[in-house]
This record gives C-alpha cells, sequence and structure tokens, in this order.
C-alpha cells in the first residue's frame, strides 16, 4: 500500500475488503452471480454472461441474431449464486469473494457450483491485504486507493490521460 500503480487483482482485491460489507460487485472474477449482473454480446451475436464465458466457449445462453435464448442455460448459471452461498458462505473472505469465477472452476474440472480452485491463494491474499489495512488504518487505507483511481467516465482529453 505504498505504490502509486494499481496492481491487479490486488488493487480490486483491496477494494473488496474496504468494502466487504456492501452490496456491491466484488470483482468480475469473485463473484458467483453472474447470471443476474451482466450480458456480453460477442460480434457474431453469440449471448453470454461475460467476456470471460465467450472466450472459454462455454454457457452460450443465446444469440442475438436469431433471437434465441436458453432460459435453462441462464437458470443453471444463476444456480451458482445459492450453490456457492451455502459452502462457502461461512467463509471469511465471502464478502470479497463469492467462491470466484465460475469459468476457473469449470476449467478445473469442478464443474459449475464449485469454489475456485484458487480458494487457498485467495485466503492467503486476502489475510495479508486485511492485515495492511490494519497496520495503516481504515482511513488512509481508503486514502491510497483513493490516489489510484481512474474515474470511470474519464475520456481521452488529447494529453494522453484517459
Amino acid at each position: 500500500m505504498c505504490g502509486s500503480i494499481a496492481i491487479d487483482p490486488l488493487f480490486e482485491m483491496t477494494k473488496s475488503r474496504l468494502n466487504a460489507g456492501s452490496k456491491g460487485c466484488a470483482g468480475c472474477n469473485r463473484q458467483s452471480d453472474c447470471a443476474k449482473r451482466s450480458f456480453n454480446i460477442d460480434p457474431d451475436g453469440a449471448l453470454y454472461t461475460c467476456l470471460e464465458m465467450a472466450d472459454a466457449g462455454i454457457y452460450r445462453i443465446g444469440d442475438c441474431n436469431a433471437r434465441s435464448f436458453s432460459m435453462k442455460t441462464w437458470v443453471d448459471i444463476g444456480r451458482r449464486e445459492f450453490e456457492i452461498r451455502r459452502s462457502c458462505g461461512s467463509c471469511p473472505y465471502y464478502a470479497s469473494c463469492k467462491g470466484g469465477c465460475l469459468v476457473d472452476s469449470y476449467q478445473s474440472g469442478a464443474g459449475p457450483y464449485s469454489k475456485t480452485p484458487l480458494c487457498s491463494q485467495y485466503k492467503e491474499l486476502f489475510q495479508h491485504i486485511d492485515d495492511a489495512i490494519s497496520a495503516r488504518g481504515v482511513v488512509e487505507s481508503r486514502r491510497w486507493l483513493s490516489l489510484l483511481e481512474v474515474p470511470k467516465h474519464a475520456v481521452s482529453d488529447g494529453h494522453n490521460r484517459l
């Protein structure tokens, strides 16, 4: 917490620890409620819940050009939130992790309702982040994060800035 460049996933993980009680998104690769948060339309019209699923070619839920939508696939993806909460809900890092990414679980062979195969690494990182926040204090940690934030509405002004 002394650098001037945001390094992900640590930056996003730190934000999620400071906001662990909020109902906001934990971060795209750390959420279990993909089905109700987003859709991704590929240039060919294929519909997925996110870019990662599109890139992996898994859980295609429709085709915008053909005006098709698989309610079954969408409901199956949506069930992940319940299943993950049931198995991981008592973890002290659940609010920041949400069981991890569906694509990671799927690609590890664990299936769509399994927590991330990176669980033990996430726990170590979250503990390290919590220790750093505790050492520096919440106010100072939030101040540091605010220095690294790029406003979401920022646009290029011709001076090599966002």
